[in-house]
């Protein structure tokens, strides 16, 4: 529930990412009174309609206050119905005292599934392939991630994780997890030539950041798309796209497949050995702690049923290769790419699962984005732990400064900032951290405490490049 046109301009960062993320997000923004809107009346919010657009499924104002519980309950089906994602609602201040007649309650739409005949060609197809992968991408949703370790356990294939996928998809310490495909062409080129197929599950074909100038899948693999967005059938570059419910396109492969492998098949390659994260490089004397070193102390501390939440990306290698997601843990991040998102996003996942830790994982320049979050954290004793990795600095920025020929781009330095008073100005336990032992022993101290705690853990630069 926002303000206005004032207030929905706040937050048009985060609904950009409820639009990325298909995130079922019904926001109710009000509006000056009916009897004032013929002129410029004080906090009026103009064309309310077109204001959030495009990154809305739907928007209205009522005709007649009569009229706003029926938008309101379209509103919430519109939402969820798939592709899911965020919807709009002005609602002039004094429809509120109107009367209206009630609004019958009905079920949501329900979802598109695949048809039997183009999965079971599907299936011939997997199960005939001499090295199979999986890509899989927020589509698939938490109760479908065992439907995919099925699968691709059934298949003996690789699974790579979409460019930018918002959630965790498959379990990271699973020895056919074969890694992360990067939003370039010339990577997701490389990444795919080992395949004879690809099956693309819950994901864009593909979404990418960086013009590397090189074709996004090799001419010899054949790619099959499983989605429930119409657009991102429509929009994908290459391959047959399969309109449907990723879950349960999964869970029916699955069974397809296992009938399938009953038969004479190619020989498949030897699977891979569990993936295991790279050895950390001592630090100096005196050295900051490497970024890398730290999200392995956070990942030998993590409980098994963790919600992480990151927007930190100038780390996200370093959280992919030392941080692996296991099963029974969670983790999610803003598909869009706009700051400001992840630690509102923590207390709320707090909220709504106050049994479970959640662990916020936030660079220094992201955390000042949304800082006030902790006044909520504080004000509702949620369990939620702050990781801010505090390198100095907005150094995403720096390096893509450094790629578009700009490599001293001013404004990009932090310095002098005190996060631990800011949190404690509102209200939040916070400690100061340098060493990978004394970051042992605060996560320990705040994965078993009550309320929200921070940790301020200075590091030194990542190692690579982002991309």
């Amino acid at each position: 529930m926002v303000h206005s046109a004032g207030g929905l301009g706040h937050g048009l960062g985060s609904l950009y990412t409820a639009e990325r993320n298909r995130t079922p997000l019904v926001v109710l923004a009000g509006q000056q009174t009916r009897a004032l809107l013929t002129g410029e009346p004080y906090l009026m919010a103009r064309r309310a309609t077109e204001f959030p657009q495009p990154y809305v499924k739907f928007a209205v104002e009522p005709a007649r206050p009569e009229d706003v519980p029926l938008a309101i309950a379209q509103a919430f089906r519109m939402a969820r119905q798939a592709p899911a994602g965020p919807v709009f609602v002005s609602i002039p201040e004094d429809d509120w005292d109107r009367p209206a007649p009630p609004v019958p309650l009905q079920a949501d739409p329900s979802h598109a599934v695949v048809p039997e005949e183009s999965l079971r060609r599907l299936a011939g197809v997997l199960t005939g392939a001499r090295h199979p992968a999986l890509v899989l991408g927020s589509g698939v949703s938490e109760a479908a991630r065992a439907h995919a370790v099925a699968l691709a356990e059934a298949l003996d294939a690789d699974v790579l994780v979409a460019p930018l996928t918002a959630r965790a998809v498959f379990p990271e310490d699973h020895c056919l997890f074969a890694g992360f495909l990067q939003p370039a062409a010339d990577r997701l080129h490389k990444a795919l030539s080992p395949h004879d197929v690809v099956a693309v599950i819950g994901a864009p074909v593909f979404t990418l950041h960086v013009d590397a100038g090189s074709t996004l899948v090799p001419e010899a693999t054949r790619l099959v798309h499983i989605t429930d967005s119409p657009g991102d059938a429509a929009g994908a570059i290459t391959g047959e796209s399969l309109l449907g419910d990723p879950g349960d396109a999964l869970k029916r492969l699955t069974d397809l497949c296992a009938l399938a492998i009953g038969e004479p098949r190619p020989k498949r390659p030897k699977r891979p050995q569990p993936r295991t994260p790279p050895a950390l490089p001592m630090a100096e004397n005196g050295a900051p702690l490497s970024p890398e070193a730290a999200l392995a102390v956070v990942a030998a501390r993590l409980p098994d049923d963790a919600v992480v939440l990151e927007e930190a990306p100038t780390h996200r290698n370093a959280m992919h290769a030392h941080l692996p997601i296991r099963a029974g843990q969670r983790f999610h991040v803003a598909a869009s790419g706009s700051l400001g998102w992840a630690m509102p996003a923590a207390v709320g996942m707090a909220l709504a699962e106050p049994e479970r830790t959640v662990v916020c994982l936030v660079g220094d320049g992201s955390s000042l984005y949304s800082i006030q979050s902790l006044w909520t954290a504080a004000q509702r004793g949620t369990r939620t732990v702050f990781v801010v990795l505090n390198n100095g600095g907005y150094s995403a920025m720096k390096a893509f400064g450094r790629r578009l020929g700009v490599p001293e781009a001013p404004g990009l330095d932090l310095p002098g900032i005190d996060l631990t008073a800011l949190a404690a100005g509102f209200g939040v336990t916070a400690r100061r951290v340098t060493t990978g032992d004394d970051l042992d022993t605060e996560l320990a101290r705040a994965f078993n405490a009550d309320r929200p705690v921070l940790l301020d853990v200075t590091v030194g630069p990542a190692a690579g490049e982002l991309y």
